[in-house]
């Protein structure tokens, strides 16, 4: 059953008898230091990829933005191809309607049954000479005078 009191060796110590063991030996070379660093051509390259990385998000970002553009034009020329079938269709319609009521029988017809209108029995020419407008003292224009020189 495990206690809580501290454990005791009670064996004597076996390594107590042994000597400290000593440092190892270090022989001390001339020479130069060891440079610590990354070595210049090291970097060169990670420079070098670095800037490639760069390029290629650059790129990447340009494709990204091209083919938005893209898509979005192409949806526009959609709409404009939709909406010109559209119009090319109405405006068929509206010619076919607009011939059918120039039609000078359509109109007599539309004109008599519709607006109870008939043609006259009778009718008269009028020539007229020259220009029979006339302008009052006040500048306006005068019917009065205007029939009066009509009927002479």
């Amino acid at each position: 059953m495990p206690s809580a009191a501290p454990a005791y060796q009670y064996e004597p110590d076996r390594h107590s008898n042994t000597r400290p063991e000593r440092a190892p030996r270090v022989r001390v070379v001339p020479g130069s230091r060891v440079s610590q660093g990354i070595s210049p051509a090291a970097v060169k390259g990670i420079r070098i990829f670095a800037v490639a990385l760069m390029v290629c998000a650059v790129v990447g970002c340009i494709r990204v933005g091209l083919l938005t553009a893209t898509v979005s034009t192409l949806a526009d020329s959609e709409n404009v191809v939709s909406q010109t079938t559209q119009l090319r269709s109405q405006s068929a319609d509206l010619q076919v309607k607009e011939s059918s009521l120039s039609n000078p029988t359509t109109i007599k017809q539309t004109a008599s049954t519709s607006l109870g209108m008939s043609a006259p029995e009778e009718t008269t020419k009028i020539t007229l000479g020259t220009d029979v407008v006339s302008v009052d003292d006040s500048g306006s224009l005068s019917l009065s005078q205007s029939l009066a020189a009509a009927s002479r």
